[in-house]
């Protein structure tokens, strides 16, 4: 028999949602992902999905697309997360909002 002991908490607002960054941005992008990644210096309100489209014969797209997490109002100040909020994105639509907002922008609709 397998159990689960779950300790659950109240979500206010977060903030997080998704930046877009120009291929110019890769290895800058990827080294402060690296860093966020867990380890022993990981900051636990933080979380990052890293999206780099490739097609055909390993041709990379134009943008790579990170999607960001961090359970507070207001993202860190300081560390790697804050380090890459510094590097210049095409587009982003972070911001502070309710954990059920920012859940809805990662969910694909229903097929119809």
């Amino acid at each position: 028999m397998t159990q689960f002991k779950v300790k659950t908490y109240p979500i206010g607002q977060v903030w997080g949602g998704g930046r877009m960054y120009s291929q110019s941005r890769r290895d800058e992008v990827l080294a402060l992902v690296h860093k966020i990644a867990p380890h022993e210096d990981h900051d636990p309100k933080a979380a990052i999905i890293y999206s780099d489209t490739i097609y055909g014969h390993g041709k990379r797209l134009g943008y790579i697309y990170v999607f960001l997490f961090y359970d507070s109002p207001e993202p860190p100040s300081t560390g790697p997360f804050a380090d890459l909020l510094k590097i210049p994105s095409a587009t982003s639509n972070t911001k502070s909002q309710t954990y059920t907002a920012l859940v809805g922008y990662a969910v694909l609709p229903p097929a119809r």
